[in-house]
């Protein structure tokens, strides 16, 4: 289930810490959209005053400029609230390094202000930001909850000490606390400027000014990158999620990997510039490698994480079901990715083991069609005989698969290049207002599809 399709009580009212930042304004943003209220705290040390005039004219809509280190103010904050979404913290590990006081007031201090304060305004559920950073020198890979290693910076030591303060308020107090353990997030509003941006953003706006980008270390360190829109999710459904989620801390990433050289250079090919990056030193306190395990978070919270071109294909497959007359039927959306675990499985034995198991699939990729062939196969039914499969991307693996995927096929590079163009305009016109392109694709028509 997408986020868009929560249901939450009537009238209800959140409250976004860090509401004028990166991910607490897209926050802000996605919860109006859905109709609620919205309360946002921020004392605009790192977020910016334009994240907040957004949204001044919506009614919906409430701004308090203040400090979570000040009790009193995160009191008046919580006031009638149901929800809170704690974002409010400084980032970045070099700079927690030469600030550590600093850090431990506002990361640590204002957190516990904040709990404190929901606790006495008897908030349902207080969800919080915490960060990948936790697991330290842990070398494991995926990280998993409950494997961290040594912490190598302060940074990482105000995110695990939030967590522990949180656990304590769950287990004494009875404030439902979900943590998110936040892996390399992108997304809209997201700067680029300043010694401690982030690396997309930063690596954008240098290579269209024609500049020499960074790069700390050999470019080797490999990152797990999420959306900003899987970020909203994972907050919104932590909102919701069952009392056995409380207490407990959450991978919230897309479960991937990548290398920092592959990224850069990527870019550097969609801008169609060349432009070789400096390798730097490693910076202080940086974890080498960092690849999540969310098994934890799909299991408890739901957490589905999509780019938001999944999403919009299942909005088009529904569309497309209303226009034929035919019913969209939500217990045969199954939300899984390719078919990593056991409980991806059974969602899918079950569906097909129904009497009215459906007799054609709509898949979002090819990875998942080719996987549910198999999978279709052990249970007793053809492909197509039994089952008609469609998927997206049309790759080589589903051109070879037996039978051979029928496939939407996107060209992804022309795709590519629409982003990017869009991209550049946005960076150099940011009042550009929401742009929608429709890029051609083709059906390439092949024997997963039974011909009636």
């Amino acid at each position: 289930m997408h986020y868009t399709e929560l249901i939450f009580p009537e009238n209800s009212l959140f409250l976004v810490t860090g509401g004028a930042g990166f991910i607490g304004s897209n926050l802000c943003e996605a919860i109006l959209k859905l109709g609620h209220r919205v309360r946002c705290l921020d004392d605009l040390s790192t977020g910016k005053r334009e994240n907040v005039e957004l949204f001044l004219g919506n009614p919906n809509y409430e701004f308090i400029r203040g400090d979570i280190k000040d009790l009193d103010t995160c009191l008046k904050a919580c006031e009638g609230v149901d929800y809170v979404l704690n974002q409010a913290a400084w980032g970045s590990v070099p700079r927690s390094i030469e600030m550590p006081l600093f850090y431990c007031a506002n990361n640590i201090t204002g957190t516990l202000n904040m709990l404190e304060a929901a606790r006495q305004k008897g908030v349902k559920r207080f969800v919080y930001a915490s960060s990948s950073s936790v697991y330290g020198d842990e070398p494991k890979l995926p990280k998993t909850e409950g494997t961290e290693g040594n912490l190598l910076s302060p940074y990482a030591l105000t995110k695990r000490c939030d967590e522990e303060w949180a656990k304590q308020y769950t287990r004494h107090y009875g404030l439902e606390t979900v943590g998110l353990r936040y892996f390399n997030v992108f997304g809209r509003r997201q700067s680029p400027d300043g010694a401690y941006a982030a690396v997309i953003p930063k690596f954008i706006k240098l290579l269209l000014n024609g500049e020499r980008p960074t790069i700390n270390g050999d470019g080797m360190q490999s990152r797990d990158f999420t959306y900003v829109e899987n970020v909203i999710e994972a907050n919104l459904k932590a909102c919701l999620a069952p009392s056995e989620a409380a207490g407990e801390a959450f991978n919230i990433a897309y479960g991937g990997r990548e290398f920092l050289n592959d990224i850069y250079f990527g870019l550097t090919k969609a801008l169609n510039v060349d432009i070789q990056p400096i390798y730097g030193p490693d910076r202080a306190g940086d974890i080498k490698h960092s690849n999540a395990d969310i098994s934890k978070a799909r299991r408890l919270l739901g957490y589905d994480p999509q780019f938001m071109v999944t999403a919009d294909r299942r909005k088009g497959y529904q569309q497309a079901l209303e226009e034929a007359g035919l019913p969209y039927r939500q217990e045969d959306v199954v939300p899984i990715r390719y078919l990593e675990n056991t409980t991806d499985e059974g969602m899918l034995r079950s569906l097909f083991e129904k009497p009215d198991r459906p007799t054609g699939v709509v898949c979002m990729d090819d990875a998942q069609a080719i996987t549910l062939c198999h999978m279709l196969s052990q249970l007793g039914l053809s492909v197509p005989g039994d089952v008609s499969l469609i998927s997206f991307n049309d790759t080589p693996a589903g051109r070879i698969n037996n039978p051979p995927l029928t496939s939407i096929n996107v060209d992804p590079y022309q795709l590519g290049q629409k982003a990017m163009e869009l991209i550049i305009k946005l960076v150099k016109h940011p009042d550009t207002p929401p742009t929608t392109l429709i890029v051609p694709f083709t059906i390439m028509e092949r024997d997963s599809v039974r011909t009636l």
